[in-house]
This record gives structure tokens, C-alpha cells and sequence, in this order.
């Protein structure tokens, strides 16, 4: 999910919405309270002196970004209604 191959997986997901920031669209991806530590020890591959809650994908850096969002948010909210 970031530039370096970190990667959060759907289960640590808690909520994904669209946050305006300052005039700019972001999609914002908020982590489970239980899985902030491990995702953020996994993203920065080292120990944090801080835990980051929350990622934001700015949308001036993806094509399409409107429809990235929206399939996002389906595809996290199919997947946490069936369990996956």
C-alpha cells in the first residue's frame, strides 16, 4: 500500500471514506485500534517510536481517482460482509 511494499490486508481495515483535506480529495483508510501497532511495525519494517491509525492515498497521484475510491470502498465492504 505504500511506496516500499508495506501492505495492509482487508481484515486490519476499519473504515475506508473520502476525507477533504485542505481543498485536496484523499481516500482515507483507517486501521482496526488492535492491528496499528503490527501494521505500523510492518509499513516502516522497523519498531515506530509512534503508531500510525491511518493512511490517506492522495488522489492527484492516481488516474481515475473517483473510481478508485468508490471500488474500494465496494469491494472492502463486500468483503466485510462476507468475512473474508
Amino acid at each position: 500500500m505504500n511506496e516500499k511494499g508495506g501492505k495492509v490486508y482487508w481484515e486490519e481495515i476499519e473504515s475506508i471514506y473520502l476525507s477533504k483535506t485542505r481543498g485536496w480529495n484523499m481516500t482515507a483508510i483507517h486501521i482496526q485500534p488492535h492491528c496499528q501497532q503490527e501494521v505500523t511495525n510492518r509499513i516502516k519494517r522497523k519498531r515506530a517510536m509512534w503508531v500510525t491509525t491511518a493512511y490517506g492515498i492522495p488522489w492527484i497521484a492516481i488516474t481515475h481517482a473517483k473510481e478508485f475510491n468508490d471500488e474500494l470502498i465496494k469491494e472492502w465492504e463486500r468483503r466485510k460482509a462476507t468475512n473474508i
